[in-house]
């Protein structure tokens, strides 16, 4: 038996955090739900976050060796 990935989209908004007053803002992206769980990212693991190209984020679990 063979394990299928199922694709889910997700749409998140991303927010603002820093100061406001002095116009020192950052992006901020929260990640959080059973959908990760389901995506096999698992709570005390490690994930590598690359940034191939503006716009796009690909998340993976980093490899527990490289710590």
């Amino acid at each position: 038996m063979t394990n299928t990935l199922v694709s889910n989209t997700r749409i998140l908004k991303v927010s603002e955090v820093g100061d406001f007053y002095r116009k020192h803002t950052w992006p901020y992206l929260r990640l959080m739900g059973l959908w990760l769980f389901r995506a096999g990212i698992h709570p005390n693991r490690h994930v590598r976050i690359e940034n191939p190209k503006p716009g796009v984020l690909v998340i993976r679990l980093a490899d527990e060796t490289l710590r």
